[in-house]
C-alpha cells in the first residue's frame, strides 16, 4: 500500500505494521526520522545480531541470508537497507530482489531508505520495484513540511525535551534555518542544552547560539537594501566577507532575494495569496514562506534593482574589477534608487 506521513503516523501508533517499508522523498529528516520509529516500534533494544545495516546495492546472497536467517534470542530481526538504487541494478539481479523483498518472512522487518538521492518514480526500474514494494509491504513519500507545520515540530520538540518556546521565536528560527528540518532537529537540541531541562528559548537565545546560513543573511541584506538601511547593508556585507563568503555567491544569492521578492510582489498585486503564488512559481514547501516577504517597494524598483544586479554580476566574471568594489558600487546604485 502506499499512505502519506499522516496514515503512517496512526499506523505506527496503532500497530498496524508491516514486514516491508520503503521511505522516500525530498525531506531527508523525515524519512530518517521514521525509519527510526518503524524499527523501535517493531523491536527497540535489538542488538547488532538483530538489526542489520545495509547500504547501496547489497551483496544478494548476504542479504538473502541475513533475511532467511531466524533472530538470536529474540522474537523479531530488523533490517536496513539505505539509498538502494533500483536504476543502477541490473534487470536480472533486480528481478532476484524483487522476489526476495516480496516474501519477506513473519519474523522479519526490511526498511529500504533512501536519503542520498531522490529515486526517479517514472524510471522503468524504479516503478517496477516501487510496485512490489506497494504489493507487499507499505510505500512513504515525504515531502517538505509546510511552514506551520514545520513550526509545529519546532514546538513540539521542545516541549517533550522539557522546554518552552514561543510560536514567534519558532517561526524565527525556521527563517535562520530557511526551514531544513535537519538543521532545525540538531538546533532545538542545542538551544535545549543550553536553556537547561525546563527553560524558555527565547530569541535572544536563539540569536546568541544560531548562526545565520549565508542565505538568510543575504535576504536581510536585501531587505535593509530595499529600506534604504544603509548602515545596516553594508554592515551586513562586512559580516559576510569577514565569514570568508565568496562575494560572487553574495551576489548570486542577493540576485536570487530580489527575484524572490518580486515573485511575491507580483503575487501581492494580482491578490493572491502566498501560498498561491508560491505554488505558481514552483515553491518547494519549506521555501513557500519567501512569498510573505513582500517589501513596501514598487514592482518596477524590484525590477531595476534586479538589472543592477545583473550587470553587477557580468562585471565581477568579466572584467579585472575588484569583487567587493563591484557588489559595494551596486549596494551604493539600488540605495539611491528611487
Amino acid at each position: 500500500m502506499r499512505i502519506d506521513e499522516q496514515a503512517l503516523k496512526d499506523n505506527i501508533k496503532l500497530n498496524k505494521l508491516t514486514n516491508l517499508y520503503y521511505f522516500y522523498g525530498k525531506e531527508a529528516f523525515l524519512v530518517k526520522t521514521y525509519t527510526e520509529r518503524v524499527k523501535t516500534k517493531f523491536a527497540p533494544d535489538l542488538d547488532e545480531f538483530n538489526f542489520i545495516k545495509f547500504t547501496g546495492i547489497p551483496d544478494f546472497d548476504s542479504l538473502s541470508e541475513a533475511i532467511e536467517t531466524l533472530p538470536v534470542f529474540a522474537d523479531r530481526k530488523v533490517l536496513f537497507l539505505n539509498d538502494f538504487d533500483a536504476e543502477k541494478t541490473d534487470a536480472d539481479t533486480l528481478e532476484r530482489f524483487i522476489l526476495l523483498f516480496s516474501d519477506i518472512p513473519d519474523y522479519c522487518t526490511l526498511i529500504i531508505s533512501i536519503t542520498g538521492f531522490e529515486p526517479s518514480v517514472k524510471n522503468a526500474k524504479t516503478k517496477k520495484l516501487l510496485s512490489a514494494v506497494e504489493a507487499n509491504g507499505t510505500i512513504c513519500e515525504f515531502d517538505f513540511l509546510s511552514r506551520p507545520k514545520a513550526v509545529e515540530l519546532i514546538t513540539g520538540k521542545a516541549a517533550r525535551l522539557g522546554c518552552i518556546i514561543e510560536r514567534t521565536d519558532a517561526e524565527y528560527l525556521y527563517d535562520l534555518c530557511l526551514g531544513s528540518l535537519t538543521l532545525i532537529g540538531s538546533e532545538v537540541e542545542k538551544l535545549v542544552s543550553y536553556v537547561g531541562g525546563s527553560g524558555k528559548i527565547t530569541r535572544e537565545v536563539i540569536e546568541l547560539l544560531t548562526p545565520r546560513l549565508t542565505e538568510t543573511s543575504v535576504y536581510e541584506l536585501a531587505s535593509a537594501l530595499t529600506a534604504k538601511r544603509t548602515k545596516i547593508a553594508f554592515r551586513i556585507l562586512d559580516d559576510l566577507i569577514s565569514q570568508n563568503v565568496s562575494t560572487v555567491i553574495i551576489l548570486s544569492s542577493l540576485s536570487g532575494a530580489f527575484t524572490d521578492f518580486y515573485r511575491a510582489k507580483l503575487g501581492k498585486n494580482h491578490r493572491q495569496s502566498p501560498e498561491k503564488t508560491a505554488s505558481d512559481f514552483n515553491y518547494a514547501k519549506n521555501r513557500a514562506w519567501l512569498m510573505k516577504k513582500i517589501p513596501s517597494a514598487e514592482l518596477t524598483y524590484i525590477k531595476n534593482c534586479i538589472k543592477l544586479l545583473y550587470r553587477a554580476d557580468i562585471k565581477i566574471k568579466s572584467t579585472n574589477l575588484n569583487d567587493r568594489t563591484v557588489i559595494e558600487k551596486v549596494m551604493a546604485d539600488i540605495l539611491v534608487l528611487k
